[in-house]
This record gives C-alpha cells, structure tokens and sequence, in this order.
C-alpha cells in the first residue's frame, strides 16, 4: 500500500484556477525500468521544470498564472492513488501532457514520435496546441518542400531552424498524432471519473521493448531536447493564456479540428450515406447526421475548453464565443451538405427523399435528464465492474446483468459521457456515433437505470 510518487510544482499566480499537470512513470514495476521506459519520460520532464525554473528566477518568464505540477509514479496504479488520496484532484488541472518512452533515437529506432489525442468525450484544446507545436518542430527540424515552410541557408539541404543538443543526432523530426489511446498514465486523467484531458507523447515502434536491452545507449539527447521543448511550450501557452496568447491558441485548436473532421467523421458519414441501399437510405442519413453533429460538438467542445485558462476578460469571452459560432455554422453545414447528398442518391436510387428521424414520446421526455457520477465515485472510484459497489449489486443481481443488452464497447462509451452536463438523449447520440452501433433508446434507459441501482450515477 505504499507508493513513492515524486511531485514537483511551479506555483501559479492564481492557484485556485486549473493548472497543468505533467506525468511520467518513474516505475513499471519494481523490475521494469528501462532507459527509454521510462526513465526518458521523467528526464525529459525533469529538464522542462528545470529549463523554466530558471527562466522565472532569472525574469526571462513571468511567474504563470495557473500551477505546472509534474507527477512521477508507479505507472497507473501510482497515478490512480495520488488521485484518490488527494482531495480535489480531480478539479484542479485543465489537462495531462503524459511522456512515455520519448528518448530514443528515431532513425536507430526506425520510429516515429506519436503524440495520442485526448478522447472524444473529453475534448480539450490540448489536442490542437501540442500538435502546432509539433508541427512547428518539424517544419524546423526537417527538409519540408513546402512553399511557405521555413528555409535554411542556401547552398543545399539544411534544417532550417535545427533544434539539436550538443551531444546528439543530426537527424531530422517526425511526428504522427492519432486518435485517443490507453497503455499509460494518461488513461487516469481520462478516466471519466477524474475528466481531466490528457495526451501521451510516445516513441513507436520500440525495438527494445520491455527489454534488458532498453539501455541508455538507445537514447538520443537531440530527440530528447525536442520533446522537452514541445511539452515546455505546449504547458506554458496553457498555464499563462492571457489575451496575447489567445488568439493563436483559437485558430490552432480550430485548424486542428477542421482537419480531424475532415479526415475522419466527414469521410466516414458521406461513405455510409454512398453505401446505403434503398430500403436503408433514410436510417443510413440519419446515422450520418449524427456522425456529423457529434463531430461538429467536439471541435466546439476543444475550443469552449479555452475557457478554463483564459482571463475571462471582454476581449477572451468575445473571441471564444465568436469561434464557437464558427462552429455552430460549420455543423449547421455538414448537416445540409448531408442531407442534399441523401437527396442526390434517393434519387439515384430512384426512391422517395429521406425524412430525418423525430424523437420518439419516450426520448423526448426521458432525453432531457442530465446524468451525474455518484459524489463518492467521483475522483475515488475508477473502474465500475471492478468496484465493491458493482460486485455486491451484481452478486444479488445476477439477472439485472443479463438483462442488458449493451455490448461492453456500449457500456464503455456511454459511461465515458456522463459528465453532469450532457442529456441522456446526447449520451446515447454520441455512444452511437462513437461506436458506429444503434443503441435502442430502451436498452439504454435500463442500463442508465442499472447505473443509478449500483450506486455509481445520480
């Protein structure tokens, strides 16, 4: 029951508003320590707190607004125990920027650097921040022929602004961001009952892997420098956005999910209205809408997020609050560009329009409740099947179990969006976009209720 956590801070000048917090396995295990895993991780952090430490004191950097706090733990389970065992947690930080495995060389490795998304049901303009940080890295630490990219000096192939530390590789930065991922100590923060937004930066593929080979000789101090810089800037823009930061935190969190819904929902929900037959046309429009909007509410979610560390003066409200209404056309777009689309194939289907789908008497009148975590499972309780609660409902339940007919991945999802602020109707609307399955509005008041019975929702 003992856990030698590590848990350094810089102090924000506003400590009671939400902070960012860095994290880093400092053990796997007690036999499960490698250089790379993850010894590079806490490092890496180590240098961050260092590098700004020293920017403060010397007066090159402001004290920040909001608190920079780095947690080096047994991995997840160490985590999970800072959580439970300190009061509020759970509200304190507006995001996670967790390291694992970020200092090996990446041509000796023949890797990537890989940065994980927070999830959909959390979305944060963390996503959108660390990956214009990234993306500037690269741009500077690579041979990018682009026509507005940055240039080195004439005369042939250079980096143009290069990032290298004195006793490193010469190599050049990749970098890959992909959808939300587990495996580490960000799976803690997402955790709906902790809700705090977290990312992972992570080396991939790892040719020593839980290896005694994983030795510092692997490692490469310029890849390592790099990181440093990504997570030292991405966490002071958020720990100190006052309004000459905001600006560009608004337009690279919104670049950022144009992208992402243009790579991934859109694609996906004009694909499912191709697909359709005619005698499915109508259910598969309504599918793609839903597909849409849930898209179209993450991207304006990341960017409400802002809120939590900006200034709130009339300048931030009003420059939120006109890129929320971005958005709210944006979604209002995607759904019309939908609609007319299932118009041009019914009739090339030779069918009649589609209709969109009404609410039915039951899910307008139960859709409107908002569901919230129990208090005493909020920040304190993580997992439903493994709790007490859940075992002692299930043992003299057992039939109530087998009465639900949500599959796990349902389950999963619909718990992962109880958030004390969604409808049930947007609970179930977003499990289904997420998993791409229909969830029978009555199988899913019977979980809810399930929920209510164990203990873990109100």
């Amino acid at each position: 029951d003992r856990f030698e956590n590590v848990l350094c801070t810089i102090p924000g000048t506003e400590p009671g508003g939400k902070g960012v917090i860095f994290s880093a396995h400092l053990f796997e295990g007690y036999t499960k320590r490698g250089a790379n895993d993850n010894m590079s991780g806490c490092v890496v952090q180590l240098e961050i707190l260092r590098a700004l430490t020293r920017l403060i004191r010397e007066g090159a950097l402001p004290q920040p607004r909001r608190t920079i706090v780095f947690l080096w733990p047994q991995e997840i389970s160490g985590t999970y125990e800072q959580i439970k065992r300190t009061d509020g947690f759970a509200g304190r930080f507006s995001v996670n920027i967790n390291m694992d495995m970020v200092g090996e060389g990446l041509r000796k490795n023949n890797a990537t650097m890989t940065m994980s998304e927070c999830p959909s049901y959390l979305p944060s303009y963390l996503d959108g921040l660390a990956d214009a940080v990234m993306n500037y890295v690269w741009r500077t630490n690579d041979i990018v022929y682009l026509n507005d990219s940055p240039r080195g000096r004439p005369g042939g192939q250079y980096l143009p602004r290069p990032l290298w530390e004195k006793n490193g590789s010469l190599d050049a930065f990749r970098y890959f961001t992909h959808e939300a991922t587990g495996g580490s100590d960000h799976v803690c923060f997402n955790n709906p009952s902790v809700a705090i937004p977290g990312i992972e930066l992570f080396t991939w593929p790892d040719q020593w892997y839980h290896a005694d080979s994983d030795t510092p000789d692997k490692s490469d101090p310029t890849q390592m420098k790099r990181i440093a810089f990504i997570g030292a800037a991405a966490a002071w823009a958020a720990a100190n956005c006052g309004d000459d930061v905001l600006p560009d935190l608004i337009k690279a969190v919104s670049a950022f999910g144009y992208a992402r819904v243009g790579k991934r929902e859109l694609p996906r929900a004009l694909q499912i209205v191709t697909d359709a037959e005619a005698k499915d046309l109508e259910k598969a429009m309504n599918r793609a809408l839903n597909l849409a909007a849930f898209a179209a509410a993450r991207e304006a979610g990341a960017v409400e997020s802002i809120r939590d560390v900006y200034s709130g003066s009339d300048k931030a409200r009003g420059l939120v609050a006109a890129q929320l209404k971005q958005w709210q056309l944006y979604g209002a777009g995607l759904e019309a560009q939908i609609k007319r689309f299932a118009v041009y194939r019914a009739a090339e289907l030779k069918t009649k329009p589609p209709a969109v789908r009404v609410a039915t008497a039951s899910e307008k009148k139960a859709g409107t409740t908002v569901p919230a975590l129990a208090p005493d499972v909020r920040g304190k309780e993580f997992s439903l099947e493994g709790s007490d609660r859940y075992k002692t409902y299930a043992a003299a339940h057992a039939d109530a179990v087998k009465g639900l007919n949500l599959s796990m991945s349902q389950r999963r999802s619909v718990l992962n969006y109880i958030d004390g602020r969604r409808t049930l109707a947007t609970i179930r609307n977003w499990a289904e976009a997420e998993t791409g399955a229909d969830i029978d509005f009555q199988d899913f008041l019977r979980y809810i209720d399930f929920l209510k019975a164990v203990g873990w929702i109100k």
